[in-house]
């Protein structure tokens, strides 16, 4: 299977070579590139109808955008990318080895048409070009105060990521209001406004409308309105500096007893792998699915190769209704439905009312 990858490795890294003469000019560079990979980068740029454009028009429009775009682009990438790329355009020597890695961080560089891979007729020796204007570029721009937005933006990025797996929808009032409470420091709203817009498509895991943040899988602005109308009155969650590093990555915290039960229990049934991948689909769908039921559950655990033996279906209903309680879910705010629980029977001072958890969920 390494074979196999590393030959698709190969194979996508000849097939975006230039075999030409090397040029210095980005022009130049998407003149000489394919019409496919020209696409690419019209798609990646945004521009309008690019399946109808010949080269040259691609060439001419992506050679204005990928320039203007750069900085920004940039933002979004992490520290030592950002030191890597200003260091590789002052190097003279500049040049790289015909191992994979070296190819493949190169090969970053091209995904956005700041970088191209030549190879001259009759010869074998990739010649790594960085256009001169995006030398002259990154002349212009203080890689301090890129840095610095750079840092800043991968904050935002990760409790961002975070609420959006905890809340399903927010609004960018919300994510301010828990940036604060998280003593993130000052962030205007100018300033996250403009890291939603100018986001790259790629890598994005929501969508906004109309001023609300949606999950990715949200189809429709509907579906998120007719979440947030069944969620009305409830109050949002708001997570610790150690939740966030949590739900960053989880929709469930894996450190929770009730987690362990069942990943211990898919353990039994399964290979470690495949658990994994099933805690991960079930994970989602504790937060995100308004119907909790076996069927569904039994599913998600055969996509992941688990056939539960029947001796233990009663413990796993067992123990996936505590597991799904004591999640967080979007219909909740962010909330578990035992937590709620918890709260309406503290306000009503009555432990024979305000039970929201479902009794025997799992039917």
């Amino acid at each position: 299977m390494e074979d196999n990858f590393s030959q698709r490795i190969e194979e996508y890294i000849l097939s975006r070579v230039i075999f030409d003469q090397p040029t210095k000019e980005l022009r130049s560079c998407l003149e000489k590139t394919n019409r496919e990979i020209l696409r690419e980068y019209g798609n990646r740029y945004r521009l309008e109808k690019t399946k109808e454009k010949g080269s040259i028009k691609l060439s001419e429009e992506l050679n204005e955008c990928i320039v203007e775009e750069m900085e920004k682009n940039l933002s979004y990438k992490d520290e030592a990318f950002i030191e890597k790329i200003f260091a590789d355009v002052h190097r003279k020597d500049f040049n790289i080895e015909e191992r994979i890695d070296d190819l493949m961080n190169f090969m970053e560089y091209n995904h956005y048409g700041w970088g191209f891979l030549f190879i001259e007729e009759d010869k074998e020796d990739f010649i790594p070009v960085i256009p001169q204007e995006i030398t002259e570029k990154l002349e212009q721009v203080k890689k301090e105060n890129l840095i610095e937005k750079s840092r800043l933006y991968k904050e935002i990025s990760k409790v961002l990521k975070a609420l959006i797996h905890l809340y399903g929808v927010l609004e960018e009032e919300q994510f301010r209001k828990v940036w604060e409470q998280l003593g993130k420091g000052e962030l205007s709203e100018k300033e996250f406004h403009n890291y939603l817009a100018d986001h790259p498509e790629e890598g994005r895991s929501f969508r906004i409308f109309d001023g609300d943040i949606l999950h990715g899988t949200f189809e429709s602005p509907i579906e998120a309105a007719t979440l947030k109308n069944r969620r009305m009155g409830k109050d949002y969650y708001i997570p610790s500096e150690e939740e966030i590093e949590i739900f960053e990555n989880h929709y469930s915290d894996p450190n929770k007893k009730e987690y362990k039960a069942v990943y211990d229990l898919l353990v039994k049934n399964s290979t470690t792998v495949q658990a994994d991948r099933a805690m991960a689909q079930l994970e989602f769908f504790s937060s995100s699915s308004a119907k909790k039921d076996m069927d569904t559950i039994l599913s998600i655990l055969a996509d992941s190769g688990i056939l539960v033996e029947k001796r233990d279906m009663t413990e796993l209903g067992d123990k996936m209704t505590a597991f799904l309680n004591h999640s967080p879910i979007w219909e909740n705010k962010g909330n578990t439905p035992q937590s709620l629980y918890e709260k309406t029977v503290e306000d009503m001072k009555d432990l024979g009312s305000g039970n929201i958890i479902h009794k025997d969920i799992i039917q």
